[in-house]
């Protein structure tokens, strides 16, 4: 085990530290970090963490030390900090790369480092580095290619984790039921605040389902907690999260992962992170590819139209959590509102693809009965 602390802030990352960590590790052995430089990787759009890049120079790099790592460490700014500790953020990704990282359908970066703080109000987690994700990649969406391969990887993923397989002494892992006052609380400012700042980008099909969703979100929240078919969910699947490497996605930023309806993840990712067009053309066929990635792994107990059903419901339920994110995590500067023009109307055409507002009414007059 590695003899290196928490850090509290950058100036406490120096050679010394990383050589106490790399030379922890069995396949790296004994090793010292002469020298190093830091990239900022921040860039205030949005981040629940601070993430740096590192590069080591060594005197004699022995088989196996990185060229470079990622650090992440508490947020500077008390708001967002206090944001992070409401949700359980910092808590869960350390606990993600000590008990499900390894052996993850996800390919998520190796952990040379994983510790929080009792309190919660620092953490230090140092990540294999994948490289970067291209800001055009974020604008530009995943191709229909990209994306069997990212569903695949997510069927695979809810698969081994299905109805809770797999998950024995784990119950602090956060869902929707003990996860509600957070999101209450979440949602009482971000919705707002979004229905004010993205009125104008809001389509009239849309508005009155989004203010009754706000309305009645306690008990949809009660109803998406009765969802039988719940799994482990990476729960922000976007292409700002994953990189492609070693044949297929490897799946990064695991703060926000939750046990939940398997088809939470498919609708988050297929309505945001697909231009419009390609999710209409080619929706069926990426479901049909999902599908069999269940089945694959062993689920048996839904049928295909089961998945097509829970994707329809689970864009309505997109109704509110789409203001919630937006409101919450979509920074006011330029590369926000490039986000938020490039995201919400992918957003706001699934919702009207899948009828959303009718479809929010059925599910709370099933609910009422």
């Amino acid at each position: 085990m590695s003899s290196a602390h928490i850090l509290n802030g950058l100036g406490e990352i120096n050679p010394n530290w990383l050589s106490r960590i790399l030379s922890a590790q069995a396949d790296i052995g004994e090793c010292q970090v002469l020298d190093m430089t830091r990239q900022d990787l921040n860039q205030d759009a949005g981040f629940v963490s601070q993430i740096i890049r590192v590069r080591m120079h060594y005197g004699d790099r022995p088989k196996g030390a990185p060229a470079s790592v990622i650090v992440k460490l508490a947020p500077k700014d008390p708001h967002t900090r206090e944001l992070g500790k409401l949700l359980g953020l910092f808590q869960r990704e350390v606990a993600f790369y000590k008990n499900f990282a390894e052996g993850n359908p996800c390919n998520p970066p190796r952990a040379y480092f994983s510790e929080i703080a009792d309190s919660g109000d620092s953490f230090t987690i140092v990540l294999e580095d994948l490289g970067n994700v291209d800001a055009e990649t974020l604008l530009d969406g995943c191709t229909v290619a990209e994306a069997h391969s990212v569903l695949a990887t997510l069927g695979t993923l809810h698969a081994k984790y299905w109805r809770g397989r797999n998950l024995d002494g784990h119950d602090w892992i956060p869902t929707v039921a003990t996860m509600k006052p957070a999101l209450i609380a979440m949602a009482s400012t971000a919705v707002p605040g979004f229905l004010k700042r993205f009125d104008e980008q809001i389509p009239d099909a849309l508005r009155a389902g989004i203010n009754l969703a706000w309305e009645v979100y306690s008990e949809l929240i009660d109803e998406a907690a009765k969802e039988p078919n719940q799994t482990l969910c990476h729960t922000d699947c976007h292409v700002g999260n994953f990189v492609f490497q070693d044949g297929g996605p490897r799946f990064f930023d695991w703060q926000a992962y939750m046990l939940q309806s398997y088809a939470a993840d498919v609708a988050y990712f297929l309505n945001g992170n697909l231009v419009t067009a390609a999710r209409r053309k080619h929706l069926d066929v990426l479901l049909d590819g999902y599908y069999a990635a269940l089945c694959a792994g062993g689920v048996g107990d839904i049928s295909r139209q089961d998945v097509t059903d829970d994707y329809h419901r689970q864009t309505a339920g997109q109704l509110v959590l789409i203001p919630l994110i937006s409101g919450a995590f979509l920074s006011h500067d330029e590369k926000g509102a490039l986000l938020a023009e490039t995201w919400l109307p992918r957003y706001f055409a699934a919702m009207e693809d899948s009828n959303a507002p009718e479809e929010l009414a059925t599910w709370l007059a099933e609910a009422r009965t």
